[in-house]
C-alpha cells in the first residue's frame, strides 16, 4: 500500500497539474478569465445541437446562425440559407420563405431545397428563412423578424401538423416563445426567451462538477454531447394553449402585418410521410388551420391535397417523395420531394393576388 500511495501521490498531482495548465490555457484562448466558476456544461447545452448551425435566438429560442458551412449546408446574412452557390448575401425584396426543417431543407443540399428551386423556376430572388424543430409559433415570429431585415414583396410560410402542436409548447428540447389566449387575442410569453434552465437536481454528481471546466466539458461535447449534456429532468413542457387556436390567430397576425405593409402572403400546407399513413387525426388538424387561413382570405399553396391526391391515383410514390428510413416514408423531403412543393407554390404565385387578408 506504502509503495502505491508512493507511486500514485506525484502521478495524481502531475495530472492535475496538467489539467490546471491545459483548463488556463482554453479559457485565455476563449476569453473566459482563469477564475471564473462558470458551468460551461449548462451554458453549452442550448448549443451542441446539428453541429454548432443552431445557436442562442432571445427573440425566437434559436435560429441557424449566419455564415455557416458545414455538411452541405451553407448559410449567409441573418442564418439564411443559400438558393445558389454564388449568393454571399441576404436579398432585397423578393420571396421570403419561413418554416421549420421541411423548408430549411434537412437531408438535402443547398441548391435542393424548396426555395432554391422555387427561385429557379420563378426567376424571382428567394431568401430561406427556415430552421429546424420550429413550432408554427416560431415560423411566424420568424418571418415577422426578417420582414423588417430584407422587405420582402412575397411571405411564404409553411403549416405542418407537427409544427402547429409544437405551439403549444413552452419547452421543445430548449425553452421557445409561445403564446396564450386571453380575451381572443394572442398575449407573448419567453420574452425574452430564456436559456436552457440548469438545475442540479436528478443530475449526475461528477457531470455537475466536471462541468466547471472548459477543458472537459468541450472535450466531452466533441466525443459525445448528447450523453455529456442530458439530464434527468424533462425537456419538454406544454404552454397550456389549444394548438389549434393559437395557429389560427398566428394566420390572423401574420395576415394584419403583411396586409399594413402590402406583402403578398401565402400559406404552403405540407405534410410528413408519417401524416400521409397515419389516421385522420394530423389531417383533421390541419384542415382546421387551412379553413382558418381561408376565413382569413388567405392564399394556401396546396400541397398536401394534390400530394394526397397524387398518391392516391398512383402517380407518385411516398418514396419518391420522403427520405426513407427503416422501410418506412418518415424522413424529410428529398430532392424530388422539395420540387414537388416548389412547382405547387409556383403555380399558387402565378395566380392573381387576389382580395386583401380579412384581419380586424
Amino acid at each position: 500500500m506504502g509503495k502505491f500511495a508512493k507511486f500514485a501521490l506525484p502521478l495524481l498531482v502531475s495530472c492535475l497539474l496538467s489539467l490546471l495548465f491545459v483548463e488556463t490555457g482554453l479559457r485565455i484562448w476563449h476569453g473566459v478569465s482563469p477564475f471564473a466558476l462558470t458551468n460551461f456544461r449548462a451554458d453549452h447545452q442550448i448549443v451542441h445541437h446539428f453541429k454548432g448551425l443552431i445557436g442562442y435566438d432571445s427573440d425566437l429560442g434559436w435560429s441557424m446562425k449566419p455564415h455557416f458551412t458545414e455538411d452541405g449546408i451553407t448559410t449567409v446574412d441573418f442564418g439564411l440559407r443559400r438558393s445558389r452557390e454564388d449568393q454571399s448575401e441576404a436579398h432585397r425584396g423578393g420571396i421570403l420563405a419561413s418554416g421549420s426543417s421541411f423548408t430549411a431543407g434537412v437531408d438535402v443540399g443547398d441548391a435542393e431545397t424548396w426555395p432554391a428551386q422555387l427561385e429557379r423556376l420563378s426567376g424571382i430572388p428567394v431568401n430561406n428563412g427556415g430552421a429546424p424543430g420550429y413550432g408554427f409559433d416560431q415560423v411566424v415570429l420568424r418571418a415577422e423578424q426578417l420582414m423588417d431585415a430584407v422587405d420582402p414583396d412575397i411571405v411564404v410560410v409553411d403549416i405542418m401538423a407537427t409544427t402547429i402542436d409544437w405551439t403549444g409548447y413552452a419547452i421543445l428540447n430548449r425553452p421557445k416563445p409561445y403564446f396564450l389566449v386571453e380575451n381572443h387575442e394572442l398575449v407573448r410569453r419567453h420574452e425574452p426567451v430564456p436559456k436552457l434552465p440548469y438545475s442540479a437536481r436528478r443530475d449526475h454528481p461528477l457531470k455537475r462538477i466536471a462541468g466547471y471546466s472548459l477543458a472537459i466539458d468541450r472535450t466531452m461535447a466533441a466525443i459525445d454531447a448528447p450523453w455529456w449534456y442530458a439530464r434527468g429532468e424533462r425537456t419538454s413542457l406544454r404552454s397550456g394553449g389549444d394548438p389549434v387556436e393559437l395557429s389560427c390567430l398566428l394566420i390572423r397576425r401574420i395576415a394584419k402585418k403583411t396586409s399594413e405593409r402590402d406583402i403578398r402572403l401565402l400559406v404552403v400546407s405540407i405534410p410528413t410521410g408519417q401524416d400521409l399513413l397515419a389516421a385522420d387525426e394530423p389531417a383533421t388538424t390541419i384542415a382546421k388551420v387551412e379553413q382558418c387561413a381561408r376565413d382569413y382570405r388567405v392564399q394556401i399553396a396546396p400541397v398536401r391535397a394534390r400530394l394526397t391526391a397524387a398518391i392516391s391515383a398512383g402517380e407518385i410514390g411516398l418514396d419518391d417523395i420522403y427520405q426513407v428510413a427503416d422501410g418506412k416514408p418518415a424522413g424529410h423531403l428529398t430532392e424530388a420531394g422539395n420540387r414537388f412543393v416548389a412547382e405547387i407554390v409556383h403555380e399558387a404565385l402565378r395566380e392573381p393576388y387576389g382580395t386583401a387578408p380579412v384581419v380586424d
